[in-house]
């Protein structure tokens, strides 16, 4: 046999052997259908937006609609009637300069708590009336000026509170006492607790904007005095422990006999307002009705913006002009005028 011979029957071989191969692999018609198992979806489970319901007095939560059983009270600030009863226990409180420009007052507005001796308690002055209106609570007080262009007893009586305390006038007048161990009239003091029974449920519009986080981040501030007079030195210490103002007056710390404690706060805000004097007694009347420079400390910080009296309340607002978010807790507002001297401590 020849080579050639032998070659061909050698690919003869390998041709029916591919051949047979080929034939042993099934078509594709004759193969089992691929089924493919179906893929689950998984439902994508979208966060519902929660909306959380804050108290309008120290950004607590509350549910929706809710309501309130608040108290405002004027409060006197002579060293005669230190140390106060109640102000560690208010949610907000006001501090403005009065008779003569020496002194100041305030006004606490109580709803979280509410103590049953709240003092000492003194007469009215327009400045204060003017705030007090604003929120338009329950209202306790021991008479009020009445001379001139100073009278605020008149714009007083002429205001429909929710229900008025005055211990002068005799109106809901049963809620005061007078505290043996101090004189008069430093030791007119009220029932705040038991006067809520006279105090209806009310819905309260929001004064305040509060969250968790403040958008409040300028520079440092962990010391604030505010010189009132040279008898009045309003003071602030930042703890950075419990996020709160440590509060000072005449560089003493301010004790709640009420409770023995210190005064803390956590949000501080100031308004800068045009202040003069008026009547032989100096009274100090204040002039809300536009807007004016504000301060703001939160968190150990210090930013300055601007407040503005928007239909009738006043409102605070950044440089950006954002309102100022409060963070959940008490808040103290300082009214003052050019000549109190605010230093700041880094």
């Amino acid at each position: 046999m020849t080579s050639i011979s032998k070659l061909h029957q050698k690919i003869g071989s390998f041709a029916l052997i591919l051949s047979l191969l080929v034939g042993c692999v099934p078509s594709m018609q004759d193969q089992d259908p691929v089924i493919e198992e179906p893929v689950e979806e998984i439902p994508v489970v979208e966060e519902p937006d929660v909306t959380i319901f804050r108290s309008v007095f120290n950004g607590s939560e509350v549910t929706e609609n809710e309501l309130y059983q608040p108290l405002s009270v004027i409060i006197e600030n002579s060293s005669a009637a230190r140390p106060h009863s109640g102000l560690s226990q208010a949610d907000v409180v006001y501090e403005f300069t009065v008779d003569g420009f020496q002194i100041t007052r305030f006004l606490a507005i109580f709803e979280s708590i509410v103590p049953n001796k709240i003092g000492p308690v003194r007469s009215g002055r327009i400045p204060i009336v003017d705030i007090a209106k604003q929120w338009m609570l329950p209202f306790a007080h021991y008479g009020a000026a009445e001379t001139g262009e100073g009278d605020a007893y008149s714009i007083i009586r002429n205001t429909a509170w929710p229900i008025r305390f005055d211990g002068v006038s005799g109106l809901n007048h049963s809620y005061f006492y007078r505290d043996a161990s101090r004189k008069a009239p430093h030791n007119a003091y009220f029932r705040g607790e038991d006067a809520l029974e006279r105090i209806e449920d009310m819905n309260v519009t929001s004064h305040f904007k509060f969250d968790d986080i403040t958008n409040v981040d300028g520079s440092n501030a962990e010391k604030i005095t505010f010189e009132y007079s040279g008898q009045l030195r309003s003071k602030y210490e930042f703890n950075v422990t419990s996020g709160m103002y440590e509060r000072f007056i005449n560089d003493k710390s301010m004790i709640d006999l009420n409770t023995e404690a210190v005064v803390n706060v956590k949000n501080i805000l100031v308004i800068h307002a045009p202040h003069r004097r008026a009547e032989v007694h100096q009274y100090a009347l204040i002039d809300f009705s536009n807007e004016g420079k504000a301060e703001f400390f939160i968190n150990g910080k210090h930013e300055e913006g601007v407040w503005k009296n928007q239909n009738g309340m006043i409102r605070f607002y950044k440089s950006t002009n954002e309102e100022v978010i409060l963070l959940p807790g008490n808040t103290w507002i300082q009214v003052v005028h050019p000549q109190v001297a605010i230093t700041i401590h880094p």
